[in-house]
């Protein structure tokens, strides 16, 4: 199963399972892609290609799956029942995490025996650096836009920032990517930390709690800011998916595993809206203007949701080759859906300019935007003292 999906500036398009096996494929012409998709099956072998006549934007990559040295033992199907689904597959597989900066220099790892985080580099699966800072495992992770900041999560309950050393990347290829202890240390959690979001434009930390509590943090300054607690009587289970979006009302989007529900969430802490996902997500991805979020899992399409309000404006499905749970996915600035599924397969689907206009003017029928989502769009960013007064 695929875990993550990181597009850098260049168009290298890196891509770890939970084997810690990478490949490393590229993005090519994205300005063509139209309504379709094409795919490539698990190892990087194209499999389908049905993008309505436009050109491919996807090269596979040339060589098989590498694996990611000290980057945790391998997990197969093999290790579970015969007949098992997927869907059951993917739930039962060992916690390893990963994630990589934008520039791809090099790949992060967590989920292992001793508590550590291992940096291997992307290039050749060499270990770089291993840091050991958590009393328990590590069961998230996750990385600043800009590549400056790695954010892990543990079953310690602790979050800890880390300033990566990539001002030295290209003077120094061997540099360590992390510094060797912690910048800060959050906390607030009462149990594990199983889910991780960070915006450095918002100076946002967003932690995803075992008991479905969503913590945010001060990314500059480590301090604590409030707690998103869900609005049920009953156990909304673990707070399992966080995302950040900077759109026009910058909110933060949490999907809570065992009522299946996706909720919003100002920055302020205000609840905006909440929706059932009719399916157990595995995937939670925003959109770079932030007005849009996608989510996929076990039906294996990609659900298109409006982040302030989480109306389902769009699904896309995966062509015939490369379907399956959805377990990983990332929107590249040219409106492309790349999703990995279950199976190790890649694919890339259109998602839309009229969704992310949508988003933008308001409803899905061209209606008008809110008072205060006009009002916000006026002034621009909005600090957070103003977004409290509009919302």
């Amino acid at each position: 199963a695929l875990s993550i999906i990181v597009l850098s500036p260049d168009g290298r398009v890196l891509s770890v399972d939970t084997n810690a096996r990478y490949a490393m494929h590229r993005w090519i012409t994205p300005q063509t892609l139209s309504s379709g998709a094409f795919s490539f099956a698990a190892g990087g072998q194209a499999a389908a290609y049905s993008a309505g006549g436009a050109r491919c934007a996807l090269e596979p990559d040339p060589q098989p799956p590498r694996t990611l040295r000290g980057g945790g033992v391998a997990w197969s199907s093999a290790n579970g029942s015969a007949g098992v689904s997927e869907a059951r597959a993917v739930q039962s597989a060992p916690a390893m995490h990963f994630a990589a900066p934008p520039s791809l220099r090099f790949v992060l790892s967590a989920g292992h025996w001793d508590n550590a985080i291992c940096a291997v580099s992307a290039e050749n699966g060499r270990l770089l650096q291993r840091v050991v800072a958590h009393k328990d495992a590590v069961t998230s992770l996750a990385m600043s836009s800009d590549g400056s900041v790695a954010v892990s999560g543990s079953a310690d309950t602790t979050v800890m920032l880390w300033d990566t050393l990539h001002a030295a990347r290209d003077a120094d290829k061997d540099a360590l990517p992390l510094a060797s202890t912690p910048r800060a240390v959050l906390r607030g959690h009462k149990d594990a930390v199983v889910a991780l979001a960070v915006d450095a434009d918002l100076d946002l930390v967003a932690s995803g709690g075992a008991d479905g509590c969503c913590i945010l943090h001060a990314l500059h300054s480590g301090q604590y800011l409030r707690a998103l607690h869900p609005d049920t009587g009953l156990s909304a289970g673990p707070a399992a998916l966080v995302a950040i979006a900077g759109g026009v009302v910058p909110c933060v989007v949490v999907y809570t595993a065992n009522d299946l529900s996706v909720r919003s969430y100002t920055i302020n802490g205000r609840a905006l809206a909440r929706g059932d996902a009719r399916e157990r997500l595995h995937a939670l991805a925003v959109a770079p203007e932030g007005d849009v979020c996608v989510v996929g899992g076990d039906r294996g399409v990609v659900c298109v949701r409006r982040t302030h309000d989480l109306v389902t404006t769009r699904t896309l499905k995966p062509p015939q080759a490369s379907a399956g749970v959805i377990t990983a996915l990332h929107v590249s600035r040219e409106e492309a859906v790349l999703a990995g599924t279950a199976g190790g397969a890649l694919c890339a689907l259109a998602l839309g300019v009229r969704a992310s206009k949508q988003a933008r003017g308001g409803g899905e029928d061209g209606t008008a935007p809110s008072a205060a989502h006009r009002a916000v769009a006026a002034t621009g960013l909005p600090g957070q003292d103003l977004l409290r007064d509009l919302l």
